[in-house]
């Protein structure tokens, strides 16, 4: 069967499988590993899924990337992003929008000790929710009271 062909019913079967609600990673995976069985049969299959997860595991940019957002989950469960947020609520909290304020100086903050923006977006994420929707809710619950 002509590889063309082959492609075009692969895309069909994407497309059904992401209508039928599966996860798009397996969506996209399965009908290229079946593809691939069609065309090179199993050994060809198994060479080129073992040969591109090494090339692809052993990339710089993309081990550094979880390394980094570990990083930042650890600032996060060690306190260092709760002290910089306090810190920078504590300056800012007079001025209209102080909370917003104080998030980007905090991650400012982590970004300059951790070396990367990556890990204090990361981290002062999960932060400025909880922080956020507990000073609203505190203001709410004093307009009430």
């Amino acid at each position: 069967m002509d590889p063309a062909y082959i492609g075009l019913m692969g895309f069909v079967l994407m497309l059904i499988m992401i209508a039928l609600g599966s996860p798009v990673g397996f969506a996209l995976g399965l009908p290229g590993i079946l593809g691939l069985f069609w065309i090179t049969g199993i050994p060809g299959t198994f060479e080129i899924l073992i040969s591109q997860t090494f090339r692809f595991a052993t990339k710089y940019e993309f081990t550094a990337v979880p390394l980094f957002l570990t990083m930042g989950y650890m600032a996060t469960h060690a306190g260092v992003t709760k002290s910089a947020y306090d810190s920078a609520r504590i300056w800012l909290a007079g001025l209209p929008g102080g909370l917003s304020m104080a998030t980007a100086v905090a991650s400012g903050f982590l970004g300059a000790c951790m070396g990367s923006g990556i890990p204090a977006a990361a981290a002062m994420a999960v932060l400025r929710f909880q922080r956020c929707f507990v000073t609203i809710m505190t203001k709410l619950w004093q307009r009430v009271l």
